[in-house]
């Protein structure tokens, strides 16, 4: 669906920008975590790095919030609104590049 499109053009965009980037399906935690037996279907990039890499996105602008798994860092796109996207893509080349 439009999560997975949305997913493939930016991890496209971060790869033409030299950054190792994959489409990756996962799971969103519905209610922010107060409902932690209950999630979404939802799709996002992975990304190369452990605690500093996601530290450094943290102190982007605007702030990227990721969760690690598998020792990457992921960046779940249901929590982005698409018109974000170009935004997202900014500030996760100016932080690990």
């Amino acid at each position: 669906g439009r999560l997975r499109r949305r997913a493939r053009a930016r991890a496209r965009r971060l790869r033409r920008q030299g950054l190792e980037a994959d489409v990756v399906a996962t799971r969103a935690v519905v209610g922010g975590g107060t409902t932690p037996d209950q999630t979404l279907v939802s799709w996002g990039v992975a990304l190369p790095g452990g605690e500093s890499a996601a530290a450094a996105l943290r102190g982007a602008a605007p702030p990227v919030i990721t969760r690690q798994e598998e020792g990457r860092i992921i960046v779940d796109l249901r929590a982005v609104f698409p018109e974000q996207d170009g935004r997202l893509a900014e500030a996760i080349s100016g932080a690990l590049l």
